[in-house]
This record gives structure tokens, sequence and C-alpha cells, in this order.
């Protein structure tokens, strides 16, 4: 359970970014403007939480198409999407350097971050929920989003460094950190409860209320 904690913080570092660099970046090292209209940096703000609700039925397909079919492959799914989407701004800090980047980088970024939140966080909250009685479910869910919030807390520590290191370097850190993840979950594999699914599970009675 402890592992399954700290990796939720440790995404949370990623995830916080949307609210904290990112914007720094739309603002700073974007080209905001798209047929001569000129796209406010905060508007960009808003785009985790469509994207989102956009890509629900993305988590529906994978999962159809098997390639999400285990707890192993969901998270390893989710947190090399967090990766690359930091990885996708460290390389366009790279190759553009001070210069504005086009705008499709930052979208490609948010597009990866919003895979890995909709597949890692609901599978996160029901890992948790396997471990313990159904009476402690909630509990659970009040610890994962714990987690969360400590996350999101040291997404803030790590964006102070924004004016102090390269940029490259920066995002690379953060893509380094969700590959760790990665690792760590690829070695755990084993100690990873399968879910109960409809096919395997026995068929629970709802209860009657009369």
């Amino acid at each position: 359970m402890l592992s399954v904690l700290v990796r939720t913080a440790g995404l949370g570092i990623c995830y916080g970014q949307a609210d904290g660099t990112m914007m720094l970046w739309a603002r700073e090292r974007t080209q905001r403007v798209v047929f001569g209209v000129e796209i406010p940096a905060s508007t960009f703000a808003t785009l985790p939480a469509v994207l989102v609700f956009v890509m629900m039925p993305l988590a529906t397909l994978l999962s159809r198409w098997r390639v999400t079919r285990t707890v192993t492959r969901k998270l390893l799914v989710g947190m090399l999407g967090t990766a690359l989407s930091m990885a996708v701004l460290a390389l366009a800090a790279y190759l553009f350097g001070d210069s504005p980047a086009s705008l499709a980088w930052l979208l490609a970024s948010f597009v990866l971050l919003g895979v890995g939140e909709i597949v890692v966080a609901p599978l996160v909250q029901l890992t948790l929920g396997s471990l313990t009685k159904p009476i402690r479910h909630g509990i659970m869910v009040a610890v994962f989003y714990g987690a969360l919030a400590i996350g999101y807390h040291l997404a803030g520590r790590v964006g102070a460094y924004w004016p102090i290191l390269p940029k490259p370097v920066f995002f690379c850190g953060l893509a380094a950190l969700a590959l760790l993840g990665c690792v760590v979950v690829a070695s755990a594999s084993q100690w990873l409860r399968p879910l109960p699914t409809e096919e395997t599970s026995p068929r629970t009675k709802r209860p009657s209320y009369d």
C-alpha cells in the first residue's frame, strides 16, 4: 500500500505542473496566435479537465484492445504517458531555446498527461480498495486524495526551480520521475493484486430497502 501511495504522490508532482509551470510555458514560450487571434495563457488552465472528460472513452478502448487488461499494464501506460508528456516539453525547450515554440507541443503534452490521469487515478483508487475490507473503502479514498495532495504540494516546491534550472533539464527531471515509477511498477508487478472483473468476481446482490 505504501508503494502505491508513494507513486501517487510522485505522479501528483507531474500533474501539478499543469496548473503551474506549464502555464508559465504557455505564457512565456508558446506561440498563442491562431488565425490572428491571441489565446490568453489562462485559457490553458481549463485544458486538463476538458481533456479528461473528452478522453474518457479512450480508457475503454485501451481496455477493449487489451492494451491495459492488467493492473501492471494500466499503471505502465499511465506513467509512460505522464513521462512522455514531460519529455515533449523537454524536447521543445531543447529545440527552440528561448524562442516561442509551436502551440502543438503544449497541446501534445496536455493530451499525454490526460492519458496518464484517466488511466492511473481511477486504478489506484480501485487498487487501494482491493487491499482493504469494503467497510474501509471510504478511508482508502481519503488516503488516495491525501497522497495526491502531498504530490501537488511537492509540485509547487519543484516549480520553485523553474527560474533556476534550464528548461530542458527541468522537464527531463519530471520525465525521469515518471519513468522511475514505471520501473517500480514493473519490478513489483507480482505483488499487484488483479482487480475483480464482471467475469471473475461473483455477482453481488443489491441490498433491499423494502
